[in-house]
């Protein structure tokens, strides 16, 4: 009876540990490895202006470069200054080896954040494997150009690391869950982090994940106009007297594939209106039509839009419903 009362006993054990052994990897498959990718666009701190998505190591950057509108801006110190670094991250990426194997599978998303009145600042993600932390720090060196040290802090329980160039540049960069996060304004990196951490902060850029995500993996740009309207407003000597009102209430996201061409740079996408008060959220419910308008303009025209609608009566009914649920914030304000 004991020995019978032992096997059962141990089978029971047995099963215990079995069963306890699935729960608890099943546990910490959804708390860490389900969950050890965050999206790129989640991490993106919320006064982001704008997103460029690209493939650094495809030759884009370099055409881009040689484009018209970049290649003869020899008297634009702005513009130089972003042909010249263009062609050496263009050189950079597609000869190391490691930075090619990175953008094989990912693409580097460069954001623009304004931080201070008149200074903006960008930041770069991209998804990376364990083996690029052990070889961060020399492909940092290389882009900066420069031999410098190191210094690591913890902040809020992530390793921040950030370069110290002997010629005086600086670079942060942490690397959380997957994703390498990096900028040369270290509070940036900890808006990042925190971003990450805490679920009730939600970036505007998580909104158009899904779109991008099932375009091609080309060269992007992404405008968000309540935050780009901002970083317009830096470019400006004096921007006081400046009214980017209508264009900061056109829409709140302009997603568009650039194409590069010997004369010019075209862009083509789609204006996303998830707020009911932007104005291209009163083209809802319309139909593409032919513009026999672009026909007719003057042929010394520089700049026009043109706006198509299919049915004008939603679009004066929707201006009403607008203005009327614009009278009623005036009035709960005041």
């Amino acid at each position: 009876m004991t020995n019978t009362h032992y096997e059962e006993g141990s089978k029971l054990v047995d099963n215990f540990r079995y069963y306890f052994t699935a729960v608890s990897r099943w546990f910490f498959y959804f708390q860490f490895k389900k969950n050890s990718s965050p999206s790129v666009y989640e991490l993106i701190p919320a006064d982001v202006a704008w997103i460029v998505s690209v493939d650094p190591s495809s030759g884009d950057l370099q055409r881009l470069a040689n484009s018209a509108f970049l290649a003869g801006c020899d008297s634009v110190d702005v513009l130089n200054e972003w042909n010249r670094s263009l062609i050496f991250m263009d050189s950079i990426c597609t000869n190391n080896e490691k930075l090619k194997a990175t953008f094989k599978t990912t693409q580097l998303m460069i954001s623009g954040h304004v931080t201070g009145p008149s200074a903006f600042s960008l930041m770069y993600f991209a998804e990376v494997d364990h083996d690029f932390v052990k070889v961060s720090e020399a492909l940092i060196a290389l882009l900066l150009q420069t031999e410098g040290s190191v210094v690591m802090r913890v902040y809020n329980g992530i390793e921040i690391r950030e370069f110290i160039g002997k010629n005086g540049a600086m670079f942060s960069w942490a690397i959380t869950k997957g994703v390498f996060i990096g900028s040369s304004t270290s509070f940036l990196i900890e808006d990042a982090i925190r971003q990450q951490k805490n679920a009730k902060l939600i970036s505007p850029a998580a909104s158009i994940q899904k779109y991008c995500e099932e375009q091609p993996k080309e060269l992007m740009v992404a405008l968000y106009y309540p935050g780009f309207t901002k970083w317009l407003k830096t470019q400006f000597r004096d921007p006081s007297g400046v009214n980017l009102v209508p264009l900061e209430r056109l829409g709140d996201w302009s997603i568009l594939n650039v194409e590069t061409h010997s004369s010019l740079i075209s862009f083509n996408g789609q204006t996303l209106a998830i707020d009911s008060n932007t104005f291209v959220h009163l083209f809802d419910q319309q139909s593409p039509v032919e513009r026999k308008l672009v026909q007719m303009l003057p042929a010394k025209t520089s700049a026009a839009v043109v706006w198509g609608m299919s049915d004008a009566t939603i679009i004066l009914n929707t201006i009403k419903e607008n203005q009327k649920n614009l009278n009623c914030q005036v009035l709960l304000q005041n």
